[in-house]
């Protein structure tokens, strides 16, 4: 006889596979006081800790916080307005600020909650504050931030150390090739907050000292050699588009693929103009830091996964960093080509990334059909899953699998296992033909024994 229970469900509300699947689960291994798996498992904790914290602040539940952390976020553009407005002037600043949040990272994946969300954050935060530390207080802040980003994301930190690495060496390299190569032409101005070698050495060796033993305890480095040696034995296939489903429609697909036409033409563009016209000590070390990551996306896009990360994860520093550079390179001597260019540059950016974002059916918490995929699962299906995990450990047939991870059940996806198992029967759609043994049924969500 079918088992009818009626549960006041938490309302999760958010969307995407990597929270439901990944997320979700170290959060609740975190309260738990089991850090050490969470870290074994490539999560890190940093993410997990605000999320805790701000929960036991406020009153409200894990999953109920852990829906709202993603808004963090919203604070990259602001970051980096503050960052460039003084380089570049208010208006333009303004502009690089809106690409960054048209970023197609942004919008498809940084909403989501997800490890790196803290890390890039605070990332674009340093950009601010690191030019601009002047006090102890703010080095020590400055250090404090840095530990948090080690601690929040293993490729985020990474990518974070080759930043630094470029502020420190790429600006002397440049003088010096500058010096010896394009004589009055490749030329660096530096002011004192914005480069000193002592303060900039101190933060690269803090900050691989914070990252090496997570890497080293994690593995990290090897499957970064794992994924490379893949990709160049032509093991993985290539990505196009830049990690994002572009949809059906053609017109769409073929702007989205346009952004790496633009990025081209956008290195381009800044490299020629810094060689031939005086520059500042921030331009150099941003062109650098984006042509590395640039690397990596162009040889990602050709070679498969050269990185063990979707190439989109890449263009949240790209974008908006390239974008800066190069409206800061355009000529300032006429007003009009000025903003014309700056026009350009913020269409050949912002137009190709919102291209990319297909049009999402977002199926709300009333509806009476649940949501597949990278979607919004339902306060019925979410009860499921919470009572299947306190009721019933069997192995569990699913569809969704971030749904029933996340509370800590154990599935699978298979169709020829029937012992010790459960599966699930949604909208008469069933993995088992005949459904037997019924032990669970609400909201179209149904559970039946093996």
């Amino acid at each position: 006889m079918p088992i009818l229970l009626i549960i006041d469900p938490v309302e999760i509300g958010m969307w995407g596979y990597d929270p439901y699947t990944y997320s979700l689960p170290a959060l609740h291994q975190f309260a738990a006081g089991q850090v050490t798996s969470i870290i074994q498992s490539g999560s890190y904790p940093a993410t997990y800790a605000l999320t805790s914290f701000v929960s036991t602040l406020t009153g409200n539940s894990l999953e109920g916080t852990a829906k709202y952390i993603p808004f963090t976020t919203g604070l990259i553009p602001l970051f980096l307005f503050v960052a460039c407005r003084r380089q570049v002037g208010t208006s333009n600043a303004l502009v690089i600020a809106v690409i960054a949040a048209s970023t197609r990272t942004l919008l498809g994946f940084e909403t989501k909650f997800v490890d790196e969300i803290l890390a890039v954050t605070l990332s674009f935060f340093l950009f601010f504050l690191l030019p601009r530390c002047k006090t102890k207080s703010q080095r020590l802040i400055a250090l404090g931030v840095l530990g948090v980003v080690a601690y929040a994301h293993h490729a985020t930190a990474l990518f974070l150390l080759i930043g630094l690495v470029c502020w420190r060496i790429g600006i002397p390299i440049t003088q010096y090739v500058g010096d010896h190569l394009f004589t009055n032409h490749l030329q660096v101005r530096l002011e004192k907050t914005q480069f000193r070698p002592k303060w900039n050495t101190i933060l690269i060796l803090i900050m691989f000292v914070l990252t090496l033993p997570l890497y080293a305890g994690e593995g990290f480095f090897s499957l970064i050699l794992s994924s490379m040696l893949e990709s160049l034995s032509g093991n993985t296939s290539s990505l196009t588009g830049g990690g994002i489903d572009t949809g059906s429609s053609g017109f769409f697909s073929l702007l989205s693929t346009s952004l790496t036409a633009s990025l081209i033409a956008l290195t381009i563009y800044s490299l020629w103009r810094i060689i031939n016209t005086k520059n500042e000590g921030w331009e150099v070390g941003w062109f650098v830091f984006v042509g590395i990551l640039g690397v990596l996306y162009a040889s990602t896009l050709v070679l498969g996964r050269v990185l063990p990360l979707d190439p989109i994860r890449l263009l949240i520093f790209i974008v908006p960093l390239l974008g800066a550079v190069a409206i800061s390179k355009l000529p300032q001597d006429q007003a009009s080509r000025h903003t014309i260019g700056v026009i350009l540059i913020a269409v050949l950016l912002i137009i190709p990334n919102l291209a990319s974002i297909p049009p999402n059916l977002l199926i709300t918490d009333i509806s009476h059909k649940p949501p597949i995929g990278e979607g919004h699962y339902t306060a019925q299906q979410w009860s499921a899953s919470e009572w299947a995990s306190t009721y019933d450990r069997r192995i569990i047939r699913v569809h969704e699998k971030g749904l029933w991870s996340a509370t800590g059940n154990t599935y699978s996806v298979r169709r020829d296992i029937c012992s010790n198992t459960t599966f699930v029967e949604r909208d008469g759609l069933s993995i088992k033909d005949s459904p037997l043994n019924k032990i669970y049924t609400t909201g179209g969500v149904r559970l039946n024994r093996c």
